[in-house]
């Protein structure tokens, strides 16, 4: 009896080191101008089998039977594949699989003209916030900001630096060296007096301003103000300009006349 079973047992051994006859599709993921496209997931027929591309885009799965098989390409950026090969009964099936890119979608911009910005009312500051250029300081910024003097409401903009007033009364704000800054006030001229440039912070406290445009350099400058920002005003240098809009400013863009600012 044993040395029937001997042979017997043999002959099982044999068999379980054989692997189960297997058919095997072979397949390359690309794009549509054949680069090979790693980490596509491939799933396979009803069973489902996952398998996923190696760094050049190749994959190989062993099926228990052949026949028609429903294959499935993923990637992210790129648009599902699907198809149905059939497979041999005996050896293997070599595949292309080309995935189509997804064409990107880009975030909707609004783009503002600016020359279409109302020049002399409030609502112009908030037409040219949306248009990107500049620098800009509505007035609950301004109050979050709990400014004591001008210089106050200005820190933290670019190109701009403290220094001592003259009179040595309180502090002020000026451009870098080798820069100019120009301002005017809800959208008009600086106001004179005999001769003489009237400054903001002798007529209003912090408080009366409800908004600052800021460009730092004269080709930001809107083009309704470019015409401010020259010093001197006639055949002078381009300089920046700051927009202080003070309370009372006209909030509608239909205005007639410049409004005056008047202490």
């Amino acid at each position: 009896m044993r040395a029937c079973l001997l042979p017997l047992c043999g002959l099982l051994c044999a068999l379980a080191a054989e692997p189960l006859a297997a058919q095997t599709l072979i397949g390359i993921v690309t794009d549509s101008v054949r680069r090979p496209l790693p980490e596509a997931d491939i799933i396979i027929g009803p069973s489902g089998i996952r398998v996923r591309t190696d760094s050049t885009g190749r994959f190989t799965v062993r099926l228990r039977t052949g026949g028609r098989v429903e294959v499935k390409a993923r990637l992210i950026g790129f648009r599902q594949f699907i198809d149905t090969v059939r497979v041999p009964s005996t050896g293997s099936e070599r595949i292309t699989v080309r995935m189509e890119r997804l064409p990107q979608r880009l975030a909707a911009r609004v783009i503002t003209d600016r020359r279409q910005c109302a020049e002399f009312a409030l609502s112009g500051f908030e037409c040219r916030r949306d248009s990107g250029i500049g620098y800009f300081r509505d007035a609950g910024e301004l109050r979050a900001m709990q400014p004591r003097d001008w210089a106050d409401m200005l820190d933290g903009l670019p190109g701009l630096r403290r220094r001592m007033k003259p009179d040595g009364a309180g502090w002020d704000v000026g451009p870098v060296p080798s820069r100019c800054l120009r301002a005017i006030y809800n959208g008009n001229m600086p106001m004179w007096l005999a001769q003489e440039e009237r400054k903001a912070d002798g007529y209003w406290e912090p408080n009366d301003v409800v908004a600052i445009e800021y460009y730092p350099e004269h080709r930001d400058v809107p083009p309704q103000y470019q015409r401010y920002a020259w010093w001197p005003p006639i055949l002078g240098q381009p300089c920046g300009l700051i927009v202080y809009w003070l309370r009372g400013a006209d909030r509608t863009p239909s205005s007639p006349q410049r409004p005056s600012v008047s202490p």
